[in-house]
């Protein structure tokens, strides 16, 4: 309100703040989650797509952790750790660990250490994430209506169904609060077919991904069909073959805390507010002087969305962690 006069821009920018949990863009601090979140394109970076899709980060970091040596254990299932001996128990074998780092949600480690005390501290926290998704496959590439360059059809799209700022507020707030099950904010489109061809993958399928706001954490998507459904009819007036639409991928936040981990369905993992950002998103006791170490266990570190300085794929936490770790160590 400050900086803005148009209502369509004010909508733009709180875009950024509720992207992942509800976080109330009236709450002190939020306003700093939109240079945050937007630093892919304010510090020479471009957000995009990764050719034939994104887990191919994964694999290729697998390939030049290999080349330093590093021994990759694919689907490992981790039964105790035991922070006095420094060992790792898997189903079939024990691993020896002078500094262990989880890169996960932040639940899992206090789990997986038998430690109630932090596993409370956690859950007293801001979690919640009211974020779902559908993705939707066509059998012949996405017709955008009034749409006059083909090279838009890979461009980031945005659909809104609030007009003003203050019920684009209600909308979040309604999420988290549980008083609706689906209470439509804005829908952040990914031609992930589009920007794949353009890249030079051609898939038997078209694909979009329909980043969607707001859902509460009440419901699966399994007894949610009306919202999908209300989510294709707001996108059928923005294309011309909705026809072409063969099938559907639906999930809640629900469905990604059950699927995926995420606390509360949250992506980021912790709901970005001002006791939850920037120096104040650490686990640390001691966070002046080992700001990624998980509580009070001293030889084990934490870097998944949770920390500092929050979710997304660009793998800043483990960077600046494992810079941190090489320092007190060297």
């Amino acid at each position: 309100n400050n900086y803005f006069n148009s209502e369509k821009t004010k909508l733009y920018m709180g875009m950024t703040v509720t992207e992942s949990g509800p976080a109330s863009i009236y709450d002190e601090g939020t306003a700093f989650t939109i240079p945050l979140m937007d630093s892919g394109s304010i510090f020479n970076g471009y957000w995009g797509f990764v050719k034939q899709g994104i887990w191919e980060i994964t694999e290729k970091l697998d390939l030049i952790n290999r080349e330093l040596g590093v021994d990759t254990i694919l689907s490992a299932n981790i039964t105790a750790i035991d922070t006095d001996k420094k060992k790792i128990y898997l189903s079939n074998k024990e691993i020896d660990f002078d500094i262990l780092v989880f890169a996960t949600d932040p639940e899992t480690p206090s789990f997986l250490l038998n430690d109630d005390n932090s596993s409370k501290k956690i859950l007293d926290k801001e979690l919640i994430g009211t974020s779902g998704k559908v993705t939707a496959f066509f059998k012949n590439p996405v017709i955008w209506k009034n749409n006059q360059n083909k090279n838009y059809d890979s461009t980031f799209r945005f659909l809104f169904s609030n007009t003003s700022l203050n019920d684009f507020e209600k909308s979040s707030q309604n999420a988290k609060k549980n008083i609706i099950d689906y209470d439509p904010g804005y829908i952040q489109v990914y031609p992930e077919g589009a920007a794949q061809r353009k890249m030079g993958n051609f898939e038997k399928l078209d694909k979009l991904i329909l980043f969607t706001k707001n859902f509460s954490f009440s419901k699966n998507a399994s007894s949610l069909s009306k919202a999908k459904d209300e989510i294709i009819s707001l996108l059928s007036n923005h294309i011309e073959n909705i026809d072409d639409l063969v099938e559907t991928i639906f999930l809640t936040p629900k469905d990604l805390n059950e699927k995926f981990y995420f606390p509360q369905g949250n992506i980021d993992h912790m709901t970005l507010t001002k006791n939850q950002n920037f120096n104040k998103r650490t686990f640390s006791t001691n966070p002046d002087s080992n700001f990624y170490q998980y509580f009070n266990h001293e030889n084990i570190y934490y870097c998944g969305a949770a920390s500092f300085p929050c979710g997304s794929v660009a793998g800043t936490p483990g960077y600046i962690c494992s810079k941190q770790i090489v320092e007190k160590y060297s």
